[in-house]
C-alpha cells in the first residue's frame, strides 16, 4: 500500500481489532490515501461504513535495536 511493503501485525487489544502496519526500513518522507489502509483492513477484519476515523498516527514502538527513532515531523489532510 502506498507504494511500500509492510509487515502487518493484527490481534485484540481486550477491547478492539488492531491491525498494525509496521515499516521495514525507514521512511523519509512519503504521501499516502488513507483510504488505502482502512480497505486493507476491512479485508483482514470488519470495518463498518458507519464508523467515523477518529485519528491518524505516526511513530514507533520501541523494540531491541531501535535506538534513536523519532518522528520529526508529522501531518495530514483531510479531503
Amino acid at each position: 500500500m502506498g507504494g511500500r511493503s509492510w509487515e502487518v501485525w493484527q490481534g485484540n487489544n481486550g477491547g478492539n481489532d488492531v491491525v498494525s502496519y509496521v515499516a521495514p526500513s525507514a521512511i523519509g518522507g512519503w504521501s499516502v490515501n488513507v483510504k488505502d489502509f482502512i480497505n486493507d483492513v476491512d479485508g483482514r477484519t470488519r470495518v463498518d461504513g458507519s464508523w467515523y476515523l477518529t485519528s491518524v498516527q505516526a511513530g514507533f514502538e520501541p523494540w531491541q535495536g531501535g535506538e534513536g527513532l523519532a518522528v520529526n515531523s508529522f501531518s495530514t489532510d483531510v479531503q
